[in-house]
């Protein structure tokens, strides 16, 4: 298999995520050696659930806020 890899440009692969993080800077895109870094984040979904929680809540209180205050 062969594939091409770029800065800011990973490869998706079973879950994991292939960054080419570095490469010889003296040789430049004729470069022969990169560095990769493999990233593997299981708890990415729960991490948006709770940045929407967040927002729900901030919706909520912005809605109801005023009616829970008056009272």
């Amino acid at each position: 298999m062969e594939l091409t890899l770029e800065v800011n440009k990973p490869f998706k692969y079973s879950g994991w995520k292939l960054y080419q993080q570095s490469y010889d800077d003296r040789m430049g895109k004729w470069s022969q050696i990169s560095i990769i870094e493999a990233v593997r984040d299981p708890w990415l979904p729960v991490v948006y659930f709770g940045i929407f929680l967040l927002l729900a809540g901030a919706i909520y209180l912005f809605w109801k806020g005023r009616e829970i205050k008056e009272s």
